[in-house]
């Protein structure tokens, strides 16, 4: 799911819920873009930058992080 923000950031109510349905979020932040840009530019914003973007929730990220800790502790130990 992508979430827009224009306006007001998605709420912790929202964000709680997509968490209990277990789907992976990502919220483009868009508050701070003026409003008259190109196509082309909010195309850029949209597709290549990254510094708009964050994710609201993540559904593989408990599974990688505790692979790699997992990964880290077997490293440690040899």
């Amino acid at each position: 799911m992508i979430e827009v923000t224009v306006t007001h950031k998605t709420d912790e109510a929202k964000i709680a819920k997509i968490k209990k349905l277990g789907i992976s979020s990502l919220e483009i932040d868009l508050s701070a873009i003026k409003r008259e840009i190109s196509v082309r530019e909010l195309e850029l914003i949209l597709i290549e930058e990254i510094g708009y973007k964050k994710w609201l929730h993540n559904e593989k990220m408990n599974f990688y992080k505790a692979r790699a800790l997992t990964f880290a502790e077997v490293k440690k130990t040899n």
